[in-house]
């Protein structure tokens, strides 16, 4: 398998790893519960949300890595890491970070908790990881990372991961690693040396029993020697 950074010929490929992988994880179905019985649109607008993000790639603001893996025919993406990079990596004059639509008409998905999502994590990212109190606002946050089935267990999260503790150290000074856990990843994160920064993250919407934890969890590089 073989790691290199996205571009924006990468879309229909990303989306289809996207459609494969997202959906085994809870926080998936929660917000786009009618996806099997609109798949067109799911597809459709799965797709429109991928090109926001590497538009935000193609602008300096993030970094979309994947790793291909060989098949009979070709190379497939088989996993994808998408970071959110700190203010001070990207190009003088870069402007904030594009969010990705939700566009509350869409078919497949529950606009009552795709907002509460974006709302809960967004204002959690504030206070945790963007306040100047606690690391000047600069951090290298981890959006999103997947991987296909049928190439878990082999590594590639791991070597997504150690190029951003890689990134993170290189830049003077180094820089933390910043997320929020989704539930198929919670095992995941402390094997390779995340810590829980305060309580989950709860996402719920009124008056509705079903809800979702996310642990804001943080990597610091280790000081450097004199």
């Amino acid at each position: 398998m073989r790691l290199r950074a996205a571009t924006a010929a990468d879309v229909d490929a990303i989306t289809e790893l996207a459609l494969a992988a997202l959906p085994n994880d809870p926080v998936w179905p929660y917000r786009f519960p009618l996806a099997s019985q609109f798949p067109a649109e799911h597809k459709k607008y799965t797709g429109i949300r991928i090109a926001e993000y590497l538009e935000n790639v193609r602008t300096g603001v993030y970094q979309c890595m994947v790793v291909e893996a060989a098949t009979t025919t070709a190379r497939q993406i088989v996993a994808l890491s998408m970071w959110d990079l700190p203010v001070s990596w990207r190009p003088r004059g870069a402007a904030s970070p594009r969010g990705a639509t939700d566009h509350p008409n869409r078919p497949d998905a529950n606009p009552k908790r795709m907002q509460a999502f974006r709302h809960a994590l967004g204002a959690a990212r504030a206070e945790r990881f963007d306040a100047t109190t606690r690391h000047g606002g600069e951090h290298l946050h981890l959006l999103l990372l997947a991987t296909h089935p049928a190439y878990r267990r082999r590594g590639a999260a791991t070597t997504m991961l150690e190029w951003g503790k890689e990134a993170a150290r290189r830049k003077l000074p180094a820089v933390p690693l910043t997320l929020f856990s989704s539930p198929i990843g919670r095992a995941v994160y402390p094997r390779l040396g995340f810590a829980e920064v305060g309580t989950p993250v709860v996402v719920q919407v009124p008056d509705e029993a079903e809800h979702l934890s996310f642990p804001a969890m943080e990597w610091r590089p280790e000081p450097s020697g004199p």
